[in-house]
């Protein structure tokens, strides 16, 4: 699976694209090989998925800013 941010959403497009994995628990595991960087989080509840995919964002946003 790949995570494209920008076709999520214009203003992301700066952002790498992901390859990893969604699960319907609102766990993920998604890996930059351009940087070398993973991102594995779990909220554990169907019911976080949006949740996660916000945590998944901001964590990647604070990750981009300390470059």
């Amino acid at each position: 699976m790949q995570f494209r941010f920008g076709e999520f959403f214009f203003l992301l497009a700066s952002y790498p694209k992901m390859v990893g994995h969604m699960g319907v628990l609102a766990t993920h595991m998604f890996y930059d090989p351009k940087s070398d960087l993973y991102i594995i989080s779990s909220l554990g509840s169907d019911k976080a998925m949006e949740k996660s995919v916000r945590l998944l964002i901001e964590a990647l946003g604070s990750l981009l800013q300390g470059r």
